[in-house]
């Protein structure tokens, strides 16, 4: 397939020269009808000698490539959705803390995917020394906004 196209090409260049070459009138509508020809034997004689079970066995494994990569990319595309929404819920959840006067270090969430086909907040993780009152406050907001419950809540006063 490789030489045909080559060969297409130079064959085009040819035609072309010989094209730009040739004065006006009859002679160069009988160049331009030759040189059509040339192009349409060239094509259909490589297509003649085209080795079909090669041509086929390469068509199977370009779709055995595409197959591979669309799974690759589904994957990493599922990857940086997750972290994402993890790095919005953990930005929230710290935002939300500012906002009480809640002094923590940082916070993690985790998200699982759901059998709607969605990632959803799962597990939080806080970090700081909080009072009870404190994480009371915190652990509500965590509840009822992200939709962590208590016991998949973690208070970590430990970097």
């Amino acid at each position: 397939m490789e030489g045909l196209i080559r060969e297409l090409c130079a064959l085009s260049i040819l035609c072309g020269v010989a094209l730009s070459l040739t004065p006006e009138g009859s002679g160069r509508r009988v160049m331009s009808f030759a040189c059509s020809l040339a192009l349409l034997s060239c094509v259909l004689g490589g297509i003649k000698t085209l080795d079909w079970d090669v041509y086929s066995m390469e068509i199977s494994r370009y779709r055995e490539r595409e197959q591979t990569f669309l799974e690759q990319s589904g994957e990493i595309r599922d990857d940086l959705d997750r972290r994402v929404i993890e790095a919005e819920c953990r930005a929230y959840v710290l935002e939300q803390a500012v906002r009480l006067g809640i002094p923590i270090r940082d916070a993690a969430v985790r998200v699982d995917w759901s059998t709607e086909g969605l990632w959803v907040p799962y597990k939080a993780t806080v970090y700081g020394n909080l009072t009870d009152q404190e994480k009371g406050r915190l652990a509500r907001i965590l509840e009822t906004e992200l939709g962590i419950p208590g016991e998949r809540q973690e208070w970590n006063e430990n970097d």
